[in-house]
């Protein structure tokens, strides 16, 4: 999809809605759109941190089409292995991961409010 098509689209944040300020998410699909066509420059513009989720989501799906071609092989049976459920992520990176990108979600956040409100900041 064009960068320009999703630009014109209308604002679809509900907190946005309620509020009238941008989410900490506010601008992540248009930075993993930019991204995704090569623009580092504007993806970085729109959200500071959609090259970080372009290639974690990039990297999970490599890590998911491994584990499933690895789970089909023809040595293995179909069934569910424990050693496997893990899969790239181990059980303590599960666990911290989450409160990491939301640290850096709700910091970024609070670092591009008050340009927002300011008017320097247009999401």
């Amino acid at each position: 999809m064009s960068p320009d098509w999703l630009a014109a689209l209308p604002t679809l944040c509900p907190f946005r809605w309620v509020t009238g300020l941008p989410c900490p998410g506010c601008g992540l699909t248009r930075s993993v759109v930019a991204a995704a066509h090569g623009d580092i420059g504007q993806a970085l513009v729109f959200h500071p941190l959609g090259l970080a989720v372009l290639l974690t989501l990039l990297a999970l799906s490599v890590a998911e089409l491994r584990s499933v071609r690895f789970s089909l092989g023809p040595t293995k049976s179909r069934g569910c292995d424990a050693s496997q459920e893990s899969g790239m992520l181990g059980l303590r990176a599960r666990r911290w991961l989450p409160w990491l990108a939301s640290g850096a979600f709700l910091l970024v956040w609070l670092v591009r409010l008050p340009l927002f409100v300011a008017g320097v900041w247009v999401y």
